[in-house]
C-alpha cells in the first residue's frame, strides 16, 4: 500500500479502520538489519504522521519491543504471538 506524505509515496503494508479507529501495521521477517530496521520505522512514522497516530505495529517473526520516537511509540511483536493471542 503506498500512502502520500508530503507528496512523497510511503510504501506501507496495512491500514485498518474498525469503525472510527484506524490501526497501522507494518510487516517484515526481521528488523534485525540496520537498514531494514531504520526502513520500516521510518515508513511507519511518516504513515504515523499523515494519519495522525500516536501508535504503529510492525509485525515480525519472533522481535519484540517498544520503540518510542518522537512523541509516537511503535509496537514490535511477533505476529504469531498476536495470531494466537
Amino acid at each position: 500500500m503506498l500512502l502520500s506524505y508530503n507528496g512523497c509515496k510511503v510504501d506501507h503494508d496495512s491500514l485498518i479502520r474498525v469503525t472510527s479507529t484506524k490501526i497501522l501495521i507494518q510487516a517484515s521477517y526481521s528488523i534485525g538489519n540496520n537498514d531494514t530496521r531504520e526502513r520500516e520505522i521510518r515508513s511507519l512514522l511518516k504513515a504515523m504522521e499523515e494519519q495522525n497516530l500516536d501508535i504503529g505495529y510492525i509485525y515480525t517473526y519472533n522481535s519484540k519491543e517498544e520503540i518510542a520516537i518522537n512523541n509516537k511509540t511503535i509496537k514490535v511483536l511477533p505476529f504469531w504471538e498476536e495470531a494466537l493471542g
